[in-house]
């Protein structure tokens, strides 16, 4: 979810990611090693802990 939460933000936080860009970037490196993809799986990596924090049922959340 974080992964896909990420590519969301890119797109309309700074309009870098549109369908071209991520298809000419999946054409030229594959899509394990596109960017779009590395970029997101990184910020995934990051954030799961602090994000499943959140998710633990029974627990308050604040926010």
């Amino acid at each position: 979810m974080l992964h896909e939460f990420f590519h969301v933000l890119r797109q309309w936080n700074t309009g870098a990611l549109t369908t071209w860009r991520y298809v000419k970037e999946s054409l030229r490196h594959g899509y394990h090693d596109n960017r779009y993809e590395v970029e997101a799986r990184g910020f995934s990596g990051r954030h799961a802990l602090a994000f499943a924090s959140r998710l633990r049922p029974g627990e308050a959340t604040s926010g």
